[in-house]
Parts: structure tokens; C-alpha cells; sequence
């Protein structure tokens, strides 16, 4: 059924005059590209753009986003709008949920902005903010942050997080707060529209809840360009939109918290790439495994995929691996980006030959 009625979809925005793939995709609900792209070609022959409109200058502060933090950033207008909607009510003291790209235009509106996010290299990035808290929100303690006014979140697309991420946003407002959340739509996946009634239930629970519909726009990140590249999908632009979802709080609510596996990756910038490794309590020698005959890179973004399950390395560019000795090349490649001479550290490391190849592929992938 997920099937004949996104195709249906597909062809009714072609039937309304779409001019482009980027049109098709920005409109197909969610629906990953290179689903759709097969839908469009059966149906109609539309030229194919030879240049990328979707350059963003005000995200270069940011470190290149990685798939392992769920990392998709809004585009300027986007950040315009959101900035906007948030004027409107009386707020003095705001909690980001994700969304790190917001950080710094609220920052200059409102001096009380307190972000809470997974991903340590913000903490550089933002030059050691103290409103900066590095953290898996899934696990966040509630108690100790005080009340804000309003929380805006950006929660990875599955039910689990929405859920968590809702309770401890409900947890953290006043009375009459504003909860403001992003919102995937219908296509995104087979069971979304289920997901959707659940998150609105829940959300329910805890006030009044209304939805803009197509109000936020990401930019195309580097590891989503590298998987249509490699699939000859001719997404130039920025496709992935979103609906905006406000709650204004009237109710105390009391979900569980799903338990999801917490985040344990440390990200290291390298040569401006970010290389993700998920930290284990071990200290072997390094080795390195492809997961693919066909290399490294992964042709997909979905946690749900069984071999991105079992990658522990994977670099912004999106190619994985899954690798043995992470307390070990964790140390190697932090002295790296920190400046340390490499034929020094491997000296002072005492990395053998065959470590020596297998880091060496692992430099590779960003182009060390």
C-alpha cells in the first residue's frame, strides 16, 4: 500500500506541472530520493540540473555534520522563519534540543538559549560556550537545567526519539511553555503515518498541538550528496523538508522513556572531515574490516540498516567502518588533529606495521 499510494503522489505532483526532480523531491513527503527518482522516470523525461543550489555560507562555523549524530542542518531560511515564529511569543529563556544551527541567531535575541546536543566538537566550534551541554538527551536529568519558557527540538526521525524527547521537553517547561518540534512526514518510511498518529497522541497529552505544514527545509549534507552520487540520482538542491509542530504545555505528562542504545561516539575533525568512532571499553591492536566488496561507502542513512549497525567509524563523508582497537586509534587520530608530528606519534604509540596499513586506510578516507 506504501508503495501505490507514494507512487500515485509522485505522479499527481507530475500531473500539477513539476519542473524539475528537485521540485519532485521537495515535494514528495519524505519519501528518500532514490525511491522516488525510479517512480519519476517512468513516468516523465525532465532534464537534469548540471549545478548544486544548495550552498549555504552561514553553517561554515559548523564542523562538516555526521551521519552518526543524525546530523541534517536548516537551511537560512529556514533558520529565518524559526527565529520569527519564536518572536511572537513571550519567551526570555529558550532550551535547543539539537538543532545547533540555531544557536547562534537566537544567542544574539535572547541571552537565556541553552543547547543540548551529542556532538563534542560544538563545544570548539562554539568557542567554549558554558550554555553549550554535551549530551544524549535520551538520558538527560531534568532537574538540573531549570524551567525554560520554550523548547525547540530537533529529534532524529524515529518514534523512540520523539517520545523520549517530548517527555524530557515537558519535564523542562512552565506552564503555558511552548514545546516546538520538527516533524517528519508521511512518506518518509511504510509505517510513518502510524508514527505520526502516536506522536500526536502523545504530544496531546500535553496540550493544545497545531502543525505547519512544510515550514523547514535542511540542507543536503555531505554524506546524503555521497550516497545519490553513488546512485546516480540527480538531487541537486535542497530536498528534505519538514512540518513544524507547536504544543503549548497546559499538561504535566508522564511517557516512558523508551530505552535506545546511548550515544557513544567521540567525533574528530581531521583535515576538516569528521571522523565518528563509537567508544568500547577495549584496548586491542587496530584492524580494520570494509563492510562491502564494493568499499567503504554506505549507500544508506537509515540506523535501521543491518550493516550500518555494526559500523564503529564513520567519517562525514559517509563511508564506514568497522574497526578493532578504537581506545588506540582514538588516541592516534585526536594527537593528529591536535598537531602532532605523525611519524613522532607513531613512534611514541609504538603502532606496529600492521597497525601502521590499517590506520592509513582509515586516513584515506579523509584524504590524509
Amino acid at each position: 500500500m506504501y508503495e501505490i499510494n507514494l507512487e500515485n503522489h509522485i505522479k499527481n505532483i507530475i500531473k500539477e506541472g513539476a519542473q524539475s526532480y528537485d521540485e519532485i523531491f521537495r515535494r514528495s513527503k519524505g519519501a528518500f530520493p532514490d525511491i522516488v527518482f525510479p517512480i519519476v522516470k517512468s513516468a516523465v523525461d525532465l532534464p537534469k540540473s548540471a549545478e548544486e543550489n544548495n550552498n549555504d555560507r552561514a553553517l561554515d562555523a559548523l564542523p562538516e555534520p555526521n551521519p552518526s549524530n543524525f546530523d541534517w542542518r536548516f537551511d537560512q531560511e529556514t533558520i529565518r522563519f524559526i527565529c520569527d515564529l519564536l518572536a511572537k511569543y513571550n519567551i526570555s529563556r529558550i532550551g535547543l534540543f539539537g538543532a545547533p544551527s540555531l544557536f547562534p541567531p537566537l544567542a544574539k535575541r535572547y541571552g537565556e538559549v541553552v543547547l543540548f546536543d551529542v556532538n563534542n566538537l560544538l563545544v570548539q566550534a562554539f568557542h567554549s560556550d558554558e550554555r553549550i551541554n554535551i549530551i544524549d538527551i535520551n538520558y538527560l536529568d531534568t532537574t538540573k537545567y531549570g524551567k525554560f519558557d520554550c523548547v525547540f527540538m530537533d529529534p532524529p526521525w524515529y518514534l523512540s526519539y520523539f517520545q523520549n524527547w517530548f517527555q524530557k521537553a515537558n519535564e523542562l517547561l512552565v506552564d503555558g511553555g511552548m514545546l516546538i518540534s520538527t516533524l517528519f512526514q508521511e512518506f518518509l518510511r511504510p509505517d510513518a503515518r502510524p508514527e505520526l498518529l502516536q506522536i500526536h497522541d502523545n504530544a496531546s497529552m500535553g496540550g493544545d498541538v497545531s502543525i505547519l505544514n512544510n515550514a523547514v527545509s535542511y540542507v543536503t549534507p555531505v554524506f546524503e550528496k555521497r550516497i545519490f552520487a553513488a546512485k546516480e540520482i540527480p538531487v541537486k538542491g535542497n530536498w528534505r523538508v519538514a512540518d513544524l509542530m507547536v504544543v503549548k504545555k497546559q499538561r504535566q505528562t508522564e511517557l516512558p522513556i523508551i530505552t535506545v542504545p546511548k550515544d557513544d561516539w567521540i567525533r574528530i575533525l581531521l583535515n576538516n572531515k569528521v571522523i565518528a568512532i563509537r567508544q568500547e571499553a577495549e584496548t586491542s591492536p587496530v584492524s580494520v574490516t570494509e563492510p562491502f566488496q564494493t568499499g567503504t561507502l554506505l549507500l544508506t542513512v537509515s540506523d535501521r540498516d543491518p550493516v550500518k549497525k555494526k559500523i564503529n567509524l564513520i567519517t562525514s563523508d559517509n563511508h564506514g567502518l568497522m574497526v578493532t582497537g578504537t581506545t588506540r586509534i582514538t588516541h592516534f587520530l585526536r594527537a593528529l588533529a591536535d598537531g602532532e608530528n605523525r611519524l613522532k606519534l607513531t613512534e611514541r604509540m609504538n603502532i606496529n606495521p600492521g597497525e601502521q596499513i590499517f590506520l592509513n586506510t582509515i586516513l584515506k578516507l579523509v584524504n590524509l
